[in-house]
């Protein structure tokens, strides 16, 4: 555990006590998403979107959240689109980088994934 920062910690142990019953919904609608998935790759060869719902964000300086606006922005700011293939459990993805946006004068990469079985 300790290779991992602070926040990567603290992610960790609260997913080791979750209880049985969470677990359990957590992996049907895992399911769910992975048939949801498919059937749109019935209809196209490739899914193209971006990576993230806004630029990369600057590393933390420290352990923990500082701050109630911190801890807002951690549960409903930047979301991540490569979660959804995860789940999907889909091997055949691809993402880079594709350029950059300034944000308060520092260059953050922005990204595009494509995924699917036209991929192999």
């Amino acid at each position: 555990m300790r290779d991992y920062d602070h926040n990567v910690q603290i992610d960790f142990l609260t997913g080791a006590i979750l209880p049985a019953q969470l677990y359990y919904k957590a992996q049907q609608m895992r399911e769910l998403t992975r048939h949801q998935v498919f059937a749109a790759l019935q209809q196209a060869d490739v899914l193209a979107l971006p990576g993230s719902s806004e630029p990369a964000p600057l590393l933390p300086t420290g352990p923990g959240i500082q701050s109630k606006e911190e801890a807002h922005q951690r549960m409903a700011g930047r979301r991540s689109f490569t979660g959804v293939f995860n789940l999907a459990t889909m091997s055949r993805r691809y993402a880079c980088r594709v350029g950059f946006v300034s944000v308060d004068g520092s260059d953050l990469p922005v990204g595009l994934q494509l995924a699917g079985e036209a991929l192999r």
